[in-house]
């Protein structure tokens, strides 16, 4: 019996010792745990925040086309350069106008093109396909190779124009490949309607007759979402996705380029709504942040 006693008398404070522990490490996780949330949160926010900043130079295109009846390259290129996007939006490669172009008015339109630039090719044409025609895009240097091009060939480029068109909001893309990228890393664009009217029409179909074409930027997912906050790469690993599943296929950023082999102990997953689409955002915890 005095055996038992004495067991029962060493083994109380080893069980305190151990709750103890257990309590304190267990607050320690949660407060760990509540900092690395609220670095994700600041993450999110300044996603967001420059999203919205893009969307906003995208309307100020806007109206600078509602203030003339017709804009000409070199005008185009004077507010361009005034804006300045390699400084004021960095990771956006420019801004430009994608006209809205009839079928039955294609030749006149190449011909259009070519009294503004010289050279001008409708690439690639289309049949039972609609003509959105990237007219206009400054930085002109860094994205000749998008001049001319009919984003009405490619599904997620054409939904998008429709769902903006159809709305009347800025909308983006699905996951592209922009034709201006030597690296072929994935992109997107960001497009804005504008139409012939000086209000948006009230309806869908108004706004489908109506459409005169998009102010758009196109952005690389690598050079967009880079350093979105200073923690970025140091106390956390980024990675977005295109939709709501952590598909290798639908990855549009990553942040940590090399194969990720530490095992994370806090892991922050969000979908967010981005201007029109849905994109899986998650948060890592790197080693040294758990350090």
């Amino acid at each position: 019996m005095r055996y038992f006693i004495s067991i029962i008398l060493v083994s109380i404070p080893l069980l305190l010792t151990f709750y103890a522990w257990k309590t304190v490490s267990q607050n320690i996780y949660n407060e760990n745990l509540t900092h690395f949330q609220s670095l994700a949160h600041e993450s999110e926010k300044a996603l967001i925040h420059k999203m919205d900043s893009y969307n906003s130079a995208l309307l100020g295109g806007a109206g600078f086309f509602k203030g003339f009846d017709d804009v000409t390259p070199p005008e185009w290129k004077t507010y361009i350069t005034a804006i300045n996007p390699q400084k004021s939006f960095p990771g956006v490669n420019g801004f430009g106008f994608i006209n809205n172009v009839k079928p039955e008015n294609i030749d006149v339109f190449k011909q259009q093109g070519r009294n503004m630039y010289g050279e001008f090719e409708i690439t690639p044409e289309t049949q039972d396909l609609p003509y959105y025609i990237i007219t206009f895009i400054e930085p002109l240097n860094i994205n000749e190779k998008a001049l001319g091009l009919n984003i009405g060939f490619e599904n997620n480029r054409r939904e998008a124009a429709a769902l903006s068109r159809d709305t009347g909001e800025t909308a983006l893309t699905k996951r592209i490949i922009l034709v201006q990228d030597s690296e072929q890393t994935p992109g997107f664009l960001l497009l804005h309607p504008l139409y012939k009217t000086q209000q948006m029409p009230a309806t869908v179909q108004g706004r489908q007759d109506n459409i005169r074409g998009w102010i758009y930027a196109p952005l690389i997912a690598k050079n967009f979402l880079h350093d979105l906050t200073r923690m970025q790469g140091n106390s956390f690993h980024l990675s977005v996705y295109d939709g709501v599943e952590e598909d290798p296929d639908a990855l549009i950023y990553k942040s940590n380029d090399l194969e990720y082999t530490h095992e994370p102990k806090f892991i922050v997953r969000k979908e967010l709504n981005i201007m029109q689409q849905k994109w899986l955002v998650v948060w890592k915890s790197s080693l040294s942040f758990e350090q």
